[in-house]
């Protein structure tokens, strides 16, 4: 059974876009623990963002109050409340709100889908997990309509997705390009052990799909893959920006780079970090707020 105690912080904050959230998200999950956090809006075209951050247990209010004062610019901490949701299944909640995604040749759908994939889709068995990635966030769908791009017009023999997830961007790869070596990688060991029980799920072979916890290029098995054909990171616009030389040392010269987790404010000095390494945009990919990036060395002449 899955249903366990929970707890959250919820706010409500003022902005037409996305940007000012991004404080928000990051003082609840990297300061305050929360496992998730879910961004919304009260109704469309809401001038304000409804931000709730989730815990296993009840949060310390001082620290809740230190972590949103932190994030706001005016200094004061935006009215918020903790709230005590008592025991509720959350993963079967999760799983009956995610619906099965046709993104370009993919059909991504949990266990509870009855559904037919349309004929010649390539299937992505995702099941709503702790770790990020179920197809259904618009930084996800960039990246897998820049694989479905991408690979089209080329191949890659050696892949990266660097702070994988839930390798569902890894065995996208694996579908399109079966006799592709990928390594999926993520800080996270829950991620990890996430992306395991999908490639199983998903019966991509070890030897095809590695799945290993690891900050950057720390592990061994990160940095003898490369260089990468094909390197994927759909992480947030600060990591990505201090990995920018460590990613461009990583990838061949006639390799393809794609990023995500940027917000389109974020683009430019994403654009900019990256240009300082040799690599220079071929392709962006804008949904909602969010831009999925395509690189190439500035070398590079090949198709992408």
């Amino acid at each position: 059974m899955d249903a366990t105690a929970s707890w959250s912080v919820r706010c409500e904050i003022e902005g037409q876009t996305l940007a000012p959230t991004v404080a928000y998200e990051t003082a609840l999950t990297e300061m305050c623990g929360a496992h998730v956090v879910s961004v919304s809006r009260p109704y469309l075209d809401a001038p304000t963002w409804i931000i709730e951050g989730f815990f296993d247990a009840a949060p310390d209010a001082g620290l809740v109050r230190q972590a949103l004062t932190l994030a706001s610019e005016s200094g004061d901490a935006p009215s918020y409340d903790i709230i005590d949701h008592g025991v509720r299944d959350w993963l079967a909640e999760n799983r009956a709100s995610f619906p099965a995604l046709h993104i370009g040749r993919f059909w991504v759908y949990g266990a509870h889908i009855t559904d037919a994939a349309p004929a010649g889709a390539k299937k992505l068995h995702v099941e709503a997990a702790e770790a990020f990635g179920s197809g259904t966030h618009p930084t996800t769908e960039g990246c897998l309509r820049a694989l479905d791009d991408v690979l089209a017009k080329r191949s890659a023999r050696r892949v990266l997705d660097l702070g994988a997830g839930s390798a569902i961007l890894a065995m996208a790869v694996s579908r399109l390009v079966p006799s592709a070596t990928i390594v999926a990688s993520d800080i996270d060991p829950v991620a990890t052990r996430t992306a395991l029980a999908n490639r199983r799920l998903n019966h991509i072979a070890p030897q095809s799909l590695s799945c290993v916890t690891s900050k950057g290029f720390a592990h061994r098995t990160v940095r003898q893959a490369a260089p990468y054909d094909l390197l994927i990171a759909n992480i947030l616009a600060g990591p990505l920006k201090e990995l920018a030389p460590d990613i461009a040392a990583h990838l061949s010269d006639d390799g393809v780079l794609i990023l995500s987790g940027i917000l389109i404010s974020q683009e430019r000095q994403i654009r900019a970090a990256y240009r300082r390494c040799g690599l220079v945009v071929r392709r962006a990919i804008h949904i909602d707020e969010w831009s999925c990036l395509v690189f190439t060395k500035m070398q590079h002449r090949g198709a992408v």
